[in-house]
């Protein structure tokens, strides 16, 4: 269900769903606070206590936004002061907090944001963002499992603004998604191809390289790693200029790289987004990738080297589930390289998935053998997917990042 309003009932809801961990993000009592704070700007309109004081708790509002943006590693750059932002200009920020709460896992505080938002600034906040708030709660209810919320938002969100090619190309997207969820392949790519029409009808990079992410789920779903390695890579094109968000997109053409066969070039994209200096979201997902395509080349030393990194990254209550998932790609490496401790990395890595209730990961644990998978050899490529690797493999240094792990 989606999160109640109040802010603190929303938090403890969100707690409640990590109980081993100490916080959800860096930032839990600031963004509690700037919730709160939201709320009370409604209660001072609501008694219509003057202008001043509501002017006043917006700008301090605004403030702890840009503060949470900064401890969250998401700071903004060029950011007007508390003084002279717009009223746009200051739901976008919040926008960006609350994207930072769902990352965390505080789905439920992030929803609480948005609707305490929504409700606040209102048609101030212009038709874009208000459609974009929306599209931001349906997309915090399908992680909820409130799917029947998240249909009827996207259903609001598509004709937001009168059927504005950016709304219509967010729904798409999140109907795409909820059509993945449901095992529902074809609909998601129709999906995901109307939403990469639209958004290039806003000209919008940011929705063209999502929409291109979702054509590469889908081909990667097909086994089509071929397309699934070019859509990758347009994604990645289209978000320069962003060094998280390019790590991220990164990952995916070397995770679509590794799948076609090509570990070798997997392996450098890896080390070259790792080389950004990712958050731990990415960082060990990116690690555990790293490890697989070093084991498959038969590369002994830059996998210790991983493994070492990941054992620094891996402490800690946060990101749990990443973790873990780290830990399992690297004894999987382990025991493709035949390395002496493979079976205690497997075996302390099912207890960890065990425990923590990650049955999947646990599963495949269970299936891992020292020496019985096979290495991978280079594929075949065409001239365009020949192209894309060289590109993507020429980026950065990243034999430097490996001689400094």
């Amino acid at each position: 269900m989606l999160a109640p309003s109040l802010p603190l009932s929303a938090y403890r809801a969100d707690r409640a769903q990590y109980p081993q961990r100490m916080r959800l993000t860096r930032s839990d009592d600031d963004l509690v606070a700037l919730s709160v704070l939201l709320n009370r700007c409604l209660q001072v309109r609501r008694r219509d206590a003057g202008q001043e004081v509501l002017s006043a708790l917006r700008q301090k509002g605004y403030a702890l936004a840009l503060k949470i943006l900064e401890q969250e590693d998401r700071p903004v750059e060029d950011a007007p002061d508390a003084a002279t932002a717009s009223v746009p200009e200051t739901v976008r920020m919040l926008r960006e907090v609350a994207d930072a709460a769902e990352d965390g896992g505080a789905l439920r505080l992030a929803d609480a944001l948005m609707l305490l938002a929504y409700r606040e600034f209102g048609v101030e906040a212009g038709v874009l963002e208000q459609g974009r708030v929306l599209a931001q709660r349906a997309r915090i209810a399908r992680k909820l499992g409130d799917r029947e919320a998240a249909e009827a938002l996207y259903q609001e969100v598509r004709g937001w603004g009168g059927g504005l090619a950016e709304m219509q190309a967010r729904a798409d997207i999140g109907n795409a998604m909820l059509a993945r969820e449901r095992g529902n392949i074809p609909a998601m790519r129709a999906h995901f191809t109307s939403a990469l029409e639209n958004a290039k009808a806003c000209e919008s990079n940011e929705l063209i390289a999502m929409a291109h992410h979702g054509m590469m789920l889908a081909a990667a779903s097909a086994k089509r790693f071929d397309e699934a390695l070019l859509h990758a890579w347009a994604a990645f094109r289209d978000i320069r200029g962003d060094t998280v968000r390019e790590g991220e997109a990164l990952l995916n053409v070397a995770q679509a790289a590794f799948d076609l066969g090509h570990p070798d070039v997997a392996l450098h994209i890896f080390a070259t987004a790792l080389a950004r200096r990712l958050p731990k979201r990415l960082e060990l997902p990116a690690l555990g990738g790293a490890a697989m395509a070093a084991a498959s080349i038969g590369d002994g030393d830059t996998l210790q080297r991983v493994v070492r990194r990941t054992e620094q990254v891996v402490g800690g209550d946060d990101f749990k589930y990443d973790a873990v998932a780290a830990l399992a790609e690297i004894a999987k490496a382990c025991a493709l390289i035949g390395a002496p401790d493979a079976e205690a990395r497997r075996l302390a890595a099912l207890q960890a998935a065990t425990r923590a209730g990650f049955h999947e990961i646990a599963f495949g644990l269970e299936l891992v053998r020292p020496k019985t998978a096979e290495r991978r050899s280079t594929a075949l490529a065409s001239d365009t997917v020949r192209q894309v690797l060289e590109d993507a493999d020429s980026l950065g240094n990243w034999e430097e990042y490996v001689a400094n792990i």
